[in-house]
């Protein structure tokens, strides 16, 4: 039996248009409510100022911005790459 193989291209899209944006403190892992509007992204702003308040020796965050990827086979045939 023969096989054929083939390069395909590969290209990485949004799975979804919804994004989450929250916030967690480094020192303890407590996260601030997850919202999915950069409008209301100050929900996680305001929650870090708060808990820092709250709790003086946590003063780091990250900060989240989260989308949801998906990898989607090109259709058309590739050249394999020479490098």
């Amino acid at each position: 039996m023969k096989s054929i193989m083939r390069f395909v291209n590969w290209s990485l899209g949004l799975a979804s248009s919804t994004v989450e944006f929250y916030a967690a403190c480094v020192e303890c892992g407590e996260a601030s409510p997850v919202v999915h509007s950069a409008g209301e992204r100050q929900v996680s702003e305001v929650w870090a100022l708060q808990h820092a308040g709250a709790n003086p020796s946590h003063r780091s965050f990250r900060a989240y911005q989260v989308s949801a990827w998906s990898a989607t086979p090109d259709d058309t045939v590739g050249d394999p790459p020479t490098s």
